[in-house]
This record gives structure tokens, sequence and C-alpha cells, in this order.
């Protein structure tokens, strides 16, 4: 296996919004349990996350290379932690007449079956009402060896071409 410390490095190179320093709670806990937190402030490449155990994207405003959701999903097939954290409806608000699966953040999950959508994702409790609960509550993979189930036979990732 790899060698990786106890470390979660956050991006900050895609226009994202969340600050690892004034993250409060989040880097708190993460600190707490023994993890050094630090920005990626730069393009994701192998390089960059070669040891760190968890990589955090956070409501990413920058579209991603085909590049870097390609690393992403490298380094979650060789048993690294992901999160991904976005507000989509606040994305769709600054970029109309652009749809969800345009968001960056779509497009860096799209290789896991995760996309977000222009309302908040819930699982249905009794009678269809949410029940407030996440809506895959088992998000890592349980045999590190054989990389996370959604990424084994995953699709292309939609990039789309820059700005001309």
């Amino acid at each position: 296996g790899r060698e990786v410390e106890k470390k979660v490095v956050d991006t900050a190179g895609s226009r994202e919004n969340f600050d690892p320093t004034g993250a409060g709670p989040v880097r708190g806990a993460l600190v707490n349990r023994g993890f050094n937190v630090a920005a990626l402030t730069g393009t994701i490449t192998p390089a960059s996350i070669a040891n760190c155990s968890v990589l955090i994207v956070g409501n990413a405003w920058r579209d991603f290379t085909a590049a870097e959701i390609q690393t992403v999903q490298n380094f979650v097939n060789n048993g690294g932690g992901l999160l991904l954290a976005g507000l989509g409806w606040s994305w769709l608000s600054s970029n109309a007449p652009l749809t969800p699966d345009d968001y960056p953040m779509t497009n860096m999950a799209h290789p896991y079956g995760v996309a977000w959508e222009a309302s908040t994702l819930v699982r249905p409790g009794p009678g269809g009402q949410a029940d407030r609960s996440t809506i895959s509550p088992t998000l890592y993979p349980t045999d590190r060896s054989q990389g996370h189930p959604w990424s084994r036979r995953p699709p292309p990732p939609r990039v789309r071409p820059p700005p001309v």
C-alpha cells in the first residue's frame, strides 16, 4: 500500500468557498483527531495529494480538468478518502442559464454516481416525508485494498471545454 500520513488536504484552487483555516468545527474536529489540515491552492496533481489520507473538495466554482478528475479517481481507487461538499443551488443562482449538470462539483462527483441537483437530496422516510438523513450513509470503502465500489467501473468524466 501507499504511505500516508494523517493529513487532510483541502482544495482551494478551483474558486472553492471553503477555507480550511477558518472552517471552525470541521477543522477543529480534524485537528482534535490528530489530522494535519493543509490547503492545496493549485491544480490537483498526484504529487499534491500523494501523502494525504483525505481530500476535501468544497464547493468549487471553477471547472476541473479531466486530469484533475482522473487524479482524484486514482486517489480514491488507491484507498484515499474523499469528501465533496457543495451548494449547487448557490452556484446555479450565479450561473444562469447553466444547469446542475454543469456545476463543477457534479463533474468531480460523476465517477462515483453522485450528482448535485437544484434542490436538497434527503432520504424519504415513512409516507414519503424527508427524515433529514443523508442520501447514502456509506460513502467509503470497507475493504481499502479493493478501492471504492463506485469507482471500479466509472464512466468517463464530463468536462466542459474552457471558455473562449
